[in-house]
């Protein structure tokens, strides 16, 4: 009797849904570290922990709220060094998120984003991170298929796999997501404007490599699915010469925890300020700071700059980005013209000096 009942509801409200009578909490936790995979080696990375609150906001949309905002960054050696707090930016993104934003949502399936005005398109990426989460295409009489799915890194082939807890009214869902075969790929290529396209040398050597695997654990109940659990994790893997080892590997890893679901007991909270659309969840990139122009200033070059290869003929080059307000600083050093050179010659003690000599011949070249 309960388990035709519950495939019965499974039938009936299988979609994902966040209902509007209800405010959900979750907890969130995303963390990206890029650099080579052994340990001992230098990382970067960043991670992100906050509240996220959803709520109704129409009959097709929805309020996503981030609060209690914390930002860590990790410069260093992995996995000796640690993450460090960064309240400067934590700051920053706390002004930008203060105000909910709305997005289309219906059968599992996230529409258009709508953003408040001044928000900055990094954070906007931020939230489709979060909603991309979101989107799950639940089918009540499969247990595993494949089809193409919208998400942030674009309109990508997707496998599921869905099992069944009767006991619990439970959905244990495995999505996984192939990067390298989507329609409208989200990505960016810089750098070779002189550079010939070849793809059967694509076919034959793919130099990256990137896929998502998503662990969701959904309720299964009369209002709908309801989420309660989901892990994603990420990965990027680039081998520019197709080395053995070496790769240079990007990984993310999100979690979304329900904390609560409580019934609304309010009317819908007024929201001060304009929206306004910004697309889907296919992530945008930041194309007025890669076209930004560099100013360069002046060259300047100095004979006499004293570092631990003696006072030597040093060149800079500096180039000031407005935008940002950094100096991009570049410093040579040729250590065949110092004049208090640090070296050592041995071995020659019955060899005589010859100035000329080494005018025409320079044996070795530092720089």
């Amino acid at each position: 009797m309960w388990g035709g009942l519950f495939v019965l509801i499974l039938f009936v409200a299988a979609e994902l849904e966040f209902p509007t009578s209800k405010h959900f909490l979750y907890h969130y936790d995303g963390q990206i570290m890029t650099g080579l995979p052994e340990n001992g080696l230098a990382q970067s990375g960043l991670k992100l922990r906050c509240k996220v609150e959803i709520s109704g906001a129409g009959p097709m949309l929805r309020f996503l709220k981030i609060k209690d905002l914390e930002v860590h960054e990790f410069n260093g050696v992995w996995p000796e060094d640690q993450f460090f707090s960064s309240a400067k930016l934590t700051e920053v993104l706390e002004k930008q998120v203060a105000i909910p934003i709305k997005f289309e949502f219906r059968g599992g399936h996230v529409g258009n984003i709508f953003v408040p005005n001044g928000v900055s398109e990094t954070v906007i990426n931020i939230y489709r991170g979060i909603l991309t989460i979101l989107q799950l295409t639940i089918k009540k009489t499969h247990h595993s298929y494949t089809l193409q799915e919208r998400g942030i890194g674009g309109t990508c082939h997707t496998s599921y796999m869905i099992q069944k807890n009767k006991k619990e009214n439970h959905l244990l869902i495995t999505k996984s997501k192939d990067l390298n075969n989507c329609e409208d790929k989200a990505e960016l290529i810089s750098g070779n404007a002189y550079a010939e396209r070849c793809p059967k040398c694509k076919e034959r050597n793919k130099n990256s490599r990137a896929t998502i695997m998503y662990s969701y654990n959904v309720k299964v109940t009369e209002l709908g699915s309801i989420l309660h659990e989901a892990t994603v994790n990420e990965v990027h893997q680039f081998t520019p010469f197709k080395e053995t080892d070496g790769a240079a590997v990007l990984k993310a890893r999100q979690t979304l925890v329900l904390v609560s679901a409580k019934e609304v007991v309010n009317s819908m909270p007024e929201i001060n300020g304009e929206y306004s659309k910004q697309g889907s969840l296919r992530y945008h990139f930041l194309s007025d700071a890669i076209k930004a122009p560099f100013k360069v200033l002046k060259k300047e070059t100095v004979d006499n700059r004293r570092g631990i290869g003696g006072t030597c003929h040093t060149s800079y080059m500096i180039q000031k980005n407005k935008k940002e307000n950094h100096l991009l600083i570049t410093k040579s050093k040729d250590l065949n013209n110092c004049e208090d050179k640090a070296e050592l010659i041995s071995g020659n003690a019955y060899a005589e000096r010859c100035p000329k000599c080494k005018e025409v011949d320079t044996f070795y070249t530092i720089q």
